[in-house]
């Protein structure tokens, strides 16, 4: 049961950007289903599968970013004190565009990941043979991780 609820909620989020998308020809800001939906991906059981891979993906690495984040508020009083006077600026329930103009907070986040990366690193494995840039030969199913 639980399955087929993230299922619907998945399908509604494609069906609502494509009539979103036929309503408007061109969006202010184009997110990535957006850009996804708009590069001829038709096939609503695919978009849906990568809307729940996004949905699922994301989980602990946002957990990961906001813990950080919150605990870096609770160690520097003055960041915290010009967030929420940024938030309180705002209306009581922000609409996209108001949230976007909130450069402190959007500062602030993207300072918590750079110093604490909720992906820290990320591990790859080599389907053929490669060679990387700097011309380090890649043999087929070597792994190379790099740190963020």
């Amino acid at each position: 049961m639980a399955v087929r609820e993230v299922h619907e909620f998945a399908k509604k989020i494609v069906r609502e950007k494509r009539r979103e998308l036929k309503e408007k020809a061109s969006l202010e800001s184009v997110d990535m289903l957006s850009r996804f939906l708009s590069s001829g991906h038709s096939d609503e059981d695919f978009v849906t599968d990568i809307v729940i891979s996004f949905i699922v993906a994301g989980k602990d690495s946002t957990s990961a970013a906001l813990t950080w984040f919150f605990w870096l508020l609770w160690k520097n009083p003055h960041v915290e004190k010009e967030i929420v006077k940024e938030i309180m600026e705002k209306s009581e329930a922000p609409v996209y565009d108001e949230v976007k103009d909130m450069v402190y907070t959007h500062a602030a986040l993207c300072e918590s990941m750079r110093l604490y990366p909720p992906v820290p690193l990320d591990t790859k494995e080599t389907v053929e043979d490669d060679v990387l840039p700097d011309g380090t030969p890649m043999k087929k199913g070597m792994m190379i991780t790099y740190h963020v």
